[in-house]
């Protein structure tokens, strides 16, 4: 999936976990969906009130709203990273309508490197990521090496950026399941003469996990 613009579900507040199911999810959306004819003209609110409506199921899901390259709108129904939720997200989006103009999709998808991740104010390219694989079971943990990962002024900013970054690179439910530990490291000056490999080649070494 490639999408020109995607926007955030930032939402808080109380909801009332488990007060909805699946099908009252949709039933609550689909209307406002269906009557979307400009994305870009509705998507704050709309994604405001998806998110809403999601918090009823699970306070802590969330989504994403888009628009493909191929004119269709998306939403993404994300776990936001917690692996519990993996069963809802699923029930979720198997659970939805057809609904013309949109694509469900769940968990976040693949999307590459070509990009910057910018978290509160700290920008992480991608190319300023790399890594070294640790075999853990049946699964891989990954240290990883960026700039502002040890700096105390940044290096919450810096990692919360990191993470966003593996969910893109591997999609969410790779990062998800096939991820073990992640350790932080300051990216030394020739990561590639220290034996690093570049973010970029990540998705292949979890692509080869048995």
């Amino acid at each position: 999936m490639s999408l020109r613009l995607i926007v955030i579900a930032t939402v808080f507040g109380a909801s009332a976990a488990g007060s909805q199911t699946p099908a009252d999810f949709w039933r609550a959306v689909t209307p406002r969906l269906i009557a979307v004819r400009d994305l870009r003209h509705e998507q704050d609110s709309l994604v405001g009130y998806v998110a809403s409506q999601l918090h009823h199921i699970d306070p802590d899901l969330t989504c994403e709203l888009g628009t493909a390259k191929d004119g269709v709108y998306e939403l993404i129904v994300s776990a936001d990273g917690l692996s519990r939720l993996i069963p809802t997200v699923k029930a979720v989006v198997q659970s939805a309508p057809v609904i013309k103009n949109w694509r469900v999709i769940a968990f976040r998808p693949r999307l590459g490197t070509g990009f910057t991740v910018r978290y509160d104010g700290f920008a992480l390219p991608a190319d300023s990521i790399w890594f070294h694989p640790v075999r853990e079971g049946t699964g891989v943990g990954v240290l990883l090496y960026l700039p502002g990962a040890t700096d105390n002024g940044r290096k919450e900013r810096a990692m919360g950026a990191a993470f966003i970054m593996l969910d893109m690179v591997l999609g969410e439910y790779d990062a998800m399941t096939k991820i073990g530990s992640i350790s932080f490291r300051d990216l030394p000056a020739n990561p590639k003469t220290s034996g690093l490999r570049p973010i970029a080649e990540l998705a292949a070494v979890i692509d080869s996990l048995p």
